[in-house]
């Protein structure tokens, strides 16, 4: 599954309060798709989101964006809201880890992810496309991210 809205490359895992321990689900890219997804959070991944939490915001004015290794030579990213402790949401597709590059800042919501998806990607319109080396242009907003551009590097 690729960048469509509707489509989710992720997975659903508990949502902890990082700070307070609560506990809710919530979909890492608030796919509709819900039902036979597995959880995905252990005490291994709420350590690493702990500590990127006490680091400084970087993203999107309360948000810590930060990547964890998802498998294989695959990277994540997710974004951690700060104020709430919690993960806010996921960046839709697992990326080639030796190839992803991240280009943001603290008091922007434009986010630039270069590399080759782990997954089956869409363009803008939903058309299939190929696995290659590619740039997309997201904005993040309420806490989703909203594909703006896509480009063949």
């Amino acid at each position: 599954m690729g960048l469509h809205p509707g489509r989710c490359s992720l997975f659903i895992f508990r949502r902890r309060s990082i700070l307070h321990g609560l506990h809710r689900h919530r979909s890492v890219c608030r796919s509709k798709q819900r039902p036979g997804a597995q959880e995905n959070s252990n005490q291994w991944m709420d350590e690493v989101r702990s500590q990127a939490l006490a680091g400084k915001v970087n993203f999107a004015g309360h948000y810590v964006l930060h990547r964890e290794g998802c498998g294989g030579s695959t990277m994540c990213v997710e974004v951690l809201d700060a104020q709430a402790g919690e993960v806010a949401t996921g960046q839709p597709n697992a990326n080639d880890g030796n190839l992803l590059t991240l280009s943001y800042q603290p008091d922007s919501n434009l986010i630039i992810v270069s590399g080759i998806t782990a997954n089956t990607e869409e363009d803008m319109k939903g058309k299939r496309l190929k696995n290659r080396d590619r740039t997309r242009y997201y904005e993040f907003v309420n806490n989703e991210f909203r594909l703006l551009k896509i480009t063949d590097s």
